[in-house]
């Protein structure tokens, strides 16, 4: 049983073992190394803090696979200048608790079409449902058909310029 060092005649000469004669392994309680190049899979038991920048994969056929929850931000390292998926490789669902949108011309869409505007005016494009309550302050304006099933309360005045056609009138007050 060897109780010495191996150490090679001048730093950075020498090498444990060759290419065609390799170690079948390696049991230590520490390594230290300027560089660590592996092959295959790589086996960390335990925790692992890496410093510096990190790059996995070399191709968009390779995966990251998280078995674990991530317990951190996520932030970009420079604003407005990376994506979270792609129009050709989106993500199913997102679930969150608050969304904000910033930017000069905040806007949300829906399979490429702009279904929501954000600015002092917010204008939404297309079909809103709801299987609660939509509470709005301010002017509400619109073109095409409201359809509301249920009850609509209004408290302020309604103003309608047309035809109203009513099937039932009840008018309760002065």
């Amino acid at each position: 049983m060897a109780t010495k060092n191996i150490v090679p005649r001048t730093s950075g000469e020498g090498k444990l073992g060759i290419s065609t004669k390799r170690w079948d392994s390696l049991t230590v309680n520490s390594v230290s190394a300027s560089n660590i190049t592996a092959s295959g899979n790589l086996i960390v038991g335990g925790n692992a803090t890496i410093n510096g920048n990190l790059t996995f994969g070399n191709a968009d056929t390779d995966n990251i696979a998280f078995g674990a929850e991530v317990s951190s931000s996520i932030i970009p390292n420079n604003p407005d200048k990376f994506n979270l998926g792609s129009s050709a490789k989106a993500f199913n669902e997102v679930y969150v608790n608050d969304v904000y949108i910033t930017g000069s011309t905040p806007n949300l869409y829906a399979n490429g079409t702009q279904r929501l505007s954000l600015g002092v005016k917010n204008i939404f494009s297309g079909s809103i449902k709801t299987n609660s309550h939509i509470t709005a302050s301010g002017n509400i304006s619109g073109s095409g058909t409201l359809d509301i099933t249920g009850n609509a309360n209004i408290d302020g005045d309604l103003d309608v310029d047309g035809t109203a056609n009513l099937d039932v009138v009840d008018i309760d007050g002065a």
